[in-house]
């Protein structure tokens, strides 16, 4: 008992001191306690504000919201929400996604595919995800779902549905805007392109693709300028960022290639659409094919460039020929007055013998400088109205121009010049007149004289080069200007026609040289470095055709023709020759009596008649130039004559005259073939053979 009673005092002590410890404890932590409630109550409302104004704002937006978990059940939505889709709050509360999806999608015109594609949000679970929804009453939703993570930990997904319907049916409008403009712009004959800001270009119409056969793939960006002309790539690109820094419209000419590689001018503008703010949002350009235009006004330009020139030319033409007639006046009035002048001197009868032998010196030296001033004006005029007539021979050119020295020799001694000679003698033979071609060498030749001071140097150079013999005359006077270089060969022109030149005559000279060697076929030209510098003056003519033993040239008459030596025979063929000149008339002969021709000749038209009537030969060859009667006479007279007289004689006209105005004349008179001189000599034989009927009979081996 004893033992009880002092466990029971033990035990209640245990507890009194347990209690007076707790009681201690809860009274030192009290404070602490009473802070962490206050704490806690803080808090608690601090969260209670948060979620009043987050429950505040979800509901204040315009947008749909909706809170799910992961298992789709709702957690929270707004009043929105509900709005958007007509759901019943009773239906909402505790529901699952799924349901309200169900609920949802009567109101959509296509609940199958918005039905497919929340499950598949769910199944998949994508950290976002978009739609666009579209309500069978016209409105238009944006849906758009994101996860919520904690601590790395998804706990649920958020729900938007934002109406987007103004925005859809505006972006709608703007499509069938631009569709409506693309139309208007592919309807368009111009070429319409879009460009952005910074110039890239981003649209073209169909015009464009059908001209350049690219579409907009290969034309967008700057790929576009590829298209213009090579020449034109530079200034058009330098314009049209000159514009995209200022905002300046822009405006140029330029060609592009087409689809086929030619190229046609375009006008091309652009002009800047700027945004409210003034900024530029967007460059409409046009390109206009302006090709006819531009290339009406370069003909017109060159048209009136024509036109200028053409009236330049006239006006110089006739400047030139105010000049030329002021001093043809003076060069013809300058040696009458000499003429005149002394004439009446030397008629009074008052001079001495002397004084008189003095005048008629002075009397004949300037009729001669008068003759030689017409006899020019009378040479040009028979050039321009194409009345000279050569007589056409092979010539040794050589051979001339050692004559026409020896006439100018004399000249060139008594004004002190040099005379100097580079003359190949064997240079070969041409195809010309004599007298025409010494006047072509003497004319350079005085010139030369003419122009090169006392103490000066002439030299003639005759000199084969290649298939022309080339005659040139070189002098160290006064030269040629380079700016005169062009027109010295030109009628009625003068280097110096003032006043005050020191030259006389009419300028004529070189104009006659010019015609006359191209007469000949062959050409000239003047060279010069300047005044003071001397000119050359170069004429080549080509050679003559080379003569063989089976083709020989006929020339004109008074010149030799070896005879062919071919196989041909004109056995029993007479041939009636009709020539005015001797050597032409028995060269020939020679030429058919090799042939066993039998040959009759007759030195004019009248002679030719009577041998025709009494000697009937069966072939006539008969010149045309000749005194008295020509060739046109004769052939005339003959076709008068009855047949048994050989009015119907067949007849060739053998001619220097080889123009094809006169191969008509010979035919139209009566002649039935013409051949020019020179001509080979089988193919007179051949014309004779063709005529008689020939045939080709062998020759017997020489």
């Amino acid at each position: 008992m004893m033992e009880y009673n002092q466990d029971s005092q033990s035990d209640e002590a245990a507890r009194q001191a347990a209690s007076n410890a707790i009681l201690e404890i809860s009274q030192r932590i009290e404070p602490e306690l009473e802070q962490v409630r206050k704490t806690f109550e803080e808090t608690m409302k601090q969260i209670d504000n948060a979620l009043a104004i987050l429950r505040a704002t979800i509901e204040s937006t315009t947008d749909g919201i909706l809170v799910t978990d992961e298992n789709a059940n709702v957690l929270r939505y707004n009043e929105r929400y509900l709005q958007i889709w007509q759901i019943p709050p009773e239906v909402a509360d505790g529901a699952q996604h799924q349901q309200l999806l169900n609920f949802c999608s009567m109101y959509l015109t296509d609940s199958r595919q918005f039905l497919a594609k929340a499950a598949e949000v769910y199944a998949s679970w994508p950290r976002h995800s978009d739609d666009l929804l579209e309500f069978a009453d016209g409105r238009v939703f944006d849906q758009y779902s994101k996860v919520q993570y904690v601590n790395g930990k998804s706990i649920g997904r958020v729900w938007s549905f934002r109406d987007v319907t103004a925005r859809k049916r505006a972006e709608d409008a703007a499509r069938e805007s631009g569709e409506r403009l693309c139309f208007m712009a592919d309807a368009m004959p111009q070429k319409i392109f879009t460009a952005r800001p910074d110039g890239t270009f981003d649209y073209f119409n169909q015009q464009w693709k059908d001209y350049s056969g690219l579409d907009t793939g290969q034309l967008g960006g700057w790929q576009w300028t590829r298209l213009i002309h090579p020449d034109d790539l530079d200034e058009s690109t330098t314009r049209w960022r000159a514009s995209l820094a200022t905002g300046e419209p822009f405006q140029a000419e330029c060609r592009f290639r087409r689809a086929n590689g030619g190229y046609s001018w375009h006008l091309i503008r652009a002009q800047a659409k700027r945004d409210a703010k003034g900024n530029i949002s967007m460059w409409v350009g046009s390109n206009t094919d302006i090709d006819a235009l531009k290339r009406a006004d370069e003909e017109k330009r060159e048209l009136l460039e024509r036109e200028r020139t053409a009236r330049n030319e006239a006006e110089q033409a006739s400047q030139s020929k105010d000049e030329f007639l002021a001093t043809l006046s003076h060069e013809l009035r300058t040696p009458l007055n000499a003429i005149l002048g002394w004439s009446q001197l030397i008629s009074q009868g008052t001079m001495g013998e002397e004084e008189v032998r003095r005048g008629q010196e002075i009397i004949e030296r300037n009729a001669r400088a008068q003759n030689k001033l017409i006899g020019d004006l009378l040479e040009m005029s028979s050039i321009v109205s194409g009345q000279v007539k050569l007589d056409v021979q092979r010539e040794d050119i050589a051979g001339i121009a050692e004559a026409a020295i020896e006439s100018v020799a004399p000249a060139a001694e008594a004004r002190g010049i040099h005379l100097r000679k580079t003359i190949d003698p064997g240079a070969g033979l041409v195809s010309g007149d004599h007298n025409r071609l010494q006047q072509v060498i003497w004319n350079l030749l005085t010139n030369a004289v003419k122009f090169t001071p006392k103490g000066g140097t002439v030299e003639i150079i005759v000199e084969r080069i290649a298939s022309h013999i080339d005659v040139t005359v070189k002098d160290s006077g006064m030269g040629i200007n380079p700016e005169f270089l062009e027109y010295v060969f030109d009628r009625f022109r003068q280097a110096d026609s003032s006043l005050r030149r020191t030259h006389g005559g009419l300028g004529l000279g070189l104009s006659i040289v010019k015609q006359l060697v191209g007469l000949h076929g062959g050409t000239v030209r003047a060279e010069s470095s300047g005044e003071g510098r001397g000119a050359s003056f170069i004429v080549s003519l080509p050679l003559a055709p080379v003569n063989t033993r089976r083709s020989e040239q006929l020339p004109a008459a008074g010149s030799p023709l070896a005879p062919d030596s071919g196989k041909i025979r004109l056995t029993g063929i007479k041939v009636l020759v009709i020539d005015d000149e001797a050597d032409a008339r028995d060269l020939i002969g020679e030429v058919l009596t090799q042939c066993e021709a039998d040959v009759i000749t007759a030195a004019n038209a009248a002679e030719g008649v009577e041998l025709l009537k009494t000697q009937r030969p069966d072939v006539i060859i008969s010149d045309i130039g000749m005194p008295e009667g020509d060739g046109y006479h004769l052939i005339r007279e003959v076709r008068h004559l009855a047949a048994a007289q050989g009015g119907k004689t067949p007849a060739i006209a053998l001619t220097a005259f080889a123009h094809s105005r006169d191969r008509t004349d010979a035919l139209v008179a009566g002649y039935h073939t013409h051949l020019s001189k020179p001509v080979e000599s089988h193919e007179l034989i051949a014309a004779i053979g063709s005529l008689t009927g020939w045939r080709r009979k062998p020759a017997p081996t020489l």
